[in-house]
């Protein structure tokens, strides 16, 4: 179908493909003219990383620039795409979504980005990692950070240590504080003093 003569509103994106507004409705046009998804949405927001979120009756579904419904819309919040996964809401709990429409159900109080094929969530008021399938960590721990080089850092009883993505311990809950693995090296606090030490505990370097 080719637009010649209607009232629209158009709003240019970057990205494939341009919102247009038709008898309140929503619908995406492509560089030639065309209509390749239908103004029937209340809202779409233009497309990044090669997706759109769109609203309809009052919920967020997530489509791609071929008008293919990747999430129908059911959520309250739908975040940008980011290492495959969008971040979602519904009522108060978060998840996620992958690129082919596969959710991972809200039922977290909190959640982070996935990196390195894990992502931090909160469950009450204790941290762990779901992976990519949707698969949780078995331990739960006070605070975490992200896996970096198959290793994490995470904090119980107000110690930190290392983990490996299931969930034991590379390196014991001894330090005040503990960094991000990088280049082999994590810098590490105990007792008031600075050091590095290697992905195994052996201290490496000391301040």
């Amino acid at each position: 179908m080719i637009i010649r003569f209607l009232s629209i509103f158009l709003k240019p994106k970057k990205n494939r493909g341009w919102p247009v507004k038709y008898n309140d409705k929503w619908g995406i046009l492509n560089a030639n003219g065309q209509i390749i998804i239908e103004p029937i949405y209340d809202y779409i927001y233009g497309f990044k990383e090669g997706f759109s979120k769109a609203r309809l009756n009052g919920k967020l579904g997530i489509i791609d620039p071929n008008g293919k419904m990747i999430a129908k819309p059911q959520f309250d919040d739908v975040y940008e795409f980011n290492n495959g996964f969008s971040i979602v809401k519904i009522g108060n709990k978060w998840g996620y979504v992958n690129a082919y429409g596969v959710l991972i159900k809200p039922q977290f109080d909190e959640v982070s980005l996935f990196k390195n094929g894990m992502a931090p969530i909160k469950i009450g008021n204790k941290w762990t990692f779901v992976n990519t399938q949707g698969k949780l960590l078995g331990s739960s721990f006070n605070r975490v950070k992200n896996f970096y080089e198959g290793l994490a850092p995470v904090e119980i009883n107000h110690k930190w240590g290392l983990i490996n993505k299931k969930g034991r311990f590379e390196v014991p809950p001894v330090f005040n504080y503990i960094g991000e693995l990088k280049e082999g090296l994590i810098k590490v606090r105990i007792k008031g003093r600075w050091g590095f030490i290697n992905r195994k505990g052996k201290v490496i370097i000391r301040m």
